[in-house]
């Protein structure tokens, strides 16, 4: 057993000479138990020294070897059996000084040829930490480590939406300016809160909260034609709120005490809408600014084990604006295209699990039942699943792919050969040959396919 007191006590004139009279000790005591004791019971009583004093490589290797040495003599154990010799140890002070020594043990620094060392004695001190003497506050790590066997045992994410979005989980949602993303988000969110399946995809029935940060002004007329289309007028869902503000996410109290309202809800479908509005004042071009946002939804998901969905606008480009953190930190990227004035394509930028093929919602106007302010009949829109085949999207700013395109979309249902597609090309729009193939060659990755001799568009 160590005894409590140190038998070799520093004076005033070594205190002001600490580093001198550290590597006297070093050298003076030697690798036994009764010298170890007493270097350990040096740092009992001057626990800062290791804080404060300055030890070279060498010193700090002696110190090293001092400190271990004493715990290996006094347990004789590996770190794993000296927590079980702990446990049962009816000896409070050694495992009190055992304890203490430990943490001296890993607050020593040696040099870089003993980095082996160095973890080995943390590892010690981190064993002992979590066994700690009677009386002491049981230890309480921060961050829960799992076995790969429990990792293994969890259950497989499901879906709540089929191949679109999954339970336990973040999306972003992007599309250009009027590109029906709200009608889009209200299609999900009531599908969820009434158990009907979206556009012949099965989903899971939850409570839904919806954000609408840009005021429900227009709400009402659009759920309405909703419920019509799919004949619950008079019986809307009771499981579906909405909040009329903006909820600042990325502030810390104003998420805490937006989980903390709707914590009674238990959701399965948190949507914002939109994304700029729950993050005003922030640059969304930061990388930090915009993690925070992701981090924010990946709060509200864990809170809830729900989903949590964004509505996102596109830059100039036609991609998510602001950082790239944004699509590339959430768990699902959904870009919303317009095919038309009144059909948008849902396309897959990313799913984590399984990408889904992309289709096409075509709008259906729907009478509401009541007149405006002027007698008119109120109409709104409801989107249905088209069956017509997918015409793939291209920027106007290529003009020359988007023309070649143009005349392919107009040759017979078998396409064009490629000499027959170049004369047109030639004589419509002047363009040169090796232009021509340069175009079909950029064609080819996504807007085009060949069949044979023959080209054209890819149906999707």
């Amino acid at each position: 057993m160590l005894n409590p007191q140190p038998t070799v006590t520093p004076t005033a004139t070594q205190s002001q000479s600490s580093a001198s009279y550290t590597q006297h000790e070093t050298a003076r005591l030697s690798a036994n138990e009764t010298a170890a004791g007493d270097y350990i019971a040096l740092g009992f009583s001057y626990p800062d020294i290791f804080d404060t004093v300055p030890i070279d490589a060498s010193e700090a290797e002696g110190a090293y070897f001092e400190i271990v040495g004493a715990l290996n003599l006094l347990t004789k154990k590996t770190p794993a059996a000296l927590v079980k010799k702990l446990r049962e140890s009816a000896d409070e002070q050694q495992r009190r000084q055992l304890h203490e020594a430990a943490e001296i043990a890993a607050k020593i620094k040696p040099a870089a040829q003993t980095a082996n060392h160095t973890r080995e004695a943390r590892r010690l001190a981190a064993t002992i930490k979590k066994n700690p003497p009677a009386g002491q506050p049981a230890y309480k790590p921060r961050f829960k480590l799992e076995k790969l066997s429990e990792i293994l045992k969890q259950p497989r994410p499901t879906w709540l939406i089929q191949d679109l979005l999954l339970r336990d989980t973040t999306s972003l949602i992007t599309a250009d300016y009027a590109t029906y993303k709200t009608f889009a988000a209200l299609d999900i969110a009531l599908c969820v809160a009434t158990g009907t399946p979206f556009h012949g995809m099965e989903v899971k029935w939850g409570n839904v909260v919806y954000i609408c940060a840009e005021g429900a002004f227009t709400m009402k007329d659009r759920v309405t034609a909703w419920l019509t289309r799919h004949h619950m007028n008079g019986n809307e869902p009771q499981n579906f709120d909405v909040l009329q503000v903006p909820v600042q996410i990325a502030d810390d109290d104003t998420l805490r005490d937006f989980i903390s309202d709707i914590a009674d809800l238990a959701p399965e479908l948190v949507i914002i809408d939109t994304l700029a509005r729950c993050n005003a004042g922030r640059d969304e071009n930061a990388v930090e600014a915009m993690s925070k946002v992701v981090n924010a939804m990946g709060e509200i998901r864990a809170a809830f084990g729900c989903h949590v969905a964004a509505i996102h606008h596109n830059n100039k480009s036609g991609t998510a604006r602001g950082s790239s953190s944004l699509p590339s930190d959430t768990d699902t990227h959904i870009t919303l295209k317009k095919q038309s004035k009144f059909s948008v394509l849902f396309h897959c930028d990313k799913q984590k699990f399984r990408d889904f093929d992309d289709f096409v919602l075509v709008g259906r106007e729907v009478d509401l039942g009541y007149k405006d302010e002027y007698g008119r009949e109120v109409t709104s829109l409801i989107f249905e699943k088209s069956d017509v085949p997918i015409v793939p999207t291209i920027s106007t700013k290529d003009k020359s792919r988007l023309e070649l395109l143009e005349i392919l979309q107009s040759a017979p249902s078998d396409g064009l050969t490629s000499g027959a597609w170049q004369a047109r090309a030639f004589k419509d729009l002047g363009m040169a040959e090796s232009t021509f193939k340069q175009k079909v060659k950029e064609l080819k990755a996504q807007e085009i396919e060949k069949i044979g001799n023959f080209f054209r568009v890819k149906v999707k």
